[in-house]
């Protein structure tokens, strides 16, 4: 699908974004004229829920910071199932294949709800590399804050109970993606019990008892989209939880 609307960013929207994304990982360290020099070099384009960004094998052209919204990155397996591997939230980067300068993407990027994105071409990026350093230790330290994650959930599928692995996938979601409201968080907007059960790496039906257990004992509600935290204590509790084998 195509964005509903796109084009470099003028003057009078940079300042916006540049005021938005001063916190972003990505622009961590730059000064405020530093940010908006970064910021007016991208390209700003808006998107539908649903709508993809880019797909697995096409041609990595583009490096993208997310806005606003929110990013669901997936990957295709070899038989055709698409398996969620992230989302992404306002000031995380994506797309790390063309900073990369690899042919095409090795996953797939798409709105799981409406979002809007900044997005520099391959040579752009590097050429503001070369001129703000600090952007390069910015990229350096995403990077090595992603692999430190794949480490980690690599270990949690190998020998984590699937309780505790739910209990971690949902209280990271919570972190990245949740909206807080008093003591309640609600994870909601394109989410599902598959991209859950994608995160913590077992079955829809798995996923469907533990929730229900959680339920009843008034650490979640849930609904069909969503899941609203009600007790973080506890949650945070669960994915503390040791036992003997993995269920």
């Amino acid at each position: 699908m195509a964005p509903t609307r796109s084009g470099s960013i003028n003057r009078h929207e940079s300042l916006v974004v540049s005021e938005t994304l001063y916190n972003a990982p990505l622009l961590a360290g730059l000064s405020p004229d530093e940010a908006l020099e970064v910021a007016k070099r991208a390209t700003r384009k808006e998107w539908k829920a649903g709508a993809w960004v880019y797909r697995q094998g096409e041609p990595a052209t583009q490096f993208y910071m997310l806005e606003s919204g929110r990013i669901k990155v997936l990957q295709v397996g070899t038989r055709g199932a698409e398996t969620v591997m992230r989302f992404n939230a306002p000031g995380q980067v994506f797309g790390d294949a063309a900073l990369l300068k690899r042919s095409a993407y090795d996953s797939s990027a798409r709105a799981a709800s409406p979002s809007r994105t900044l997005s520099w071409s391959t040579e752009t990026v590097w050429e503001l590399m070369r001129g703000y350093p600090r952007l390069v230790e910015n990229v350096m330290q995403i990077f090595l804050a992603q692999l430190a994650h794949l480490q980690d959930r690599c270990l949690n599928l190998a020998g984590e109970t699937v309780e505790r692995r739910l209990a971690r996938s949902l209280s990271q979601l919570a972190l990245s993606i949740g909206k807080k409201s008093g003591r309640v968080t609600m994870i909601g907007d394109g989410f599902s019990a598959k991209d859950l059960a994608d995160l913590s790496g077992t079955t829809i039906y798995t996923v469907s008892r533990v929730l229900g257990e959680w339920e009843r004992r008034g650490l979640i509600n849930k609904g069909r989209g969503w899941v609203a935290i009600l007790d973080s204590d506890g949650l945070l509790q669960e994915a503390a939880k040791s036992k003997d084998q993995p269920s």
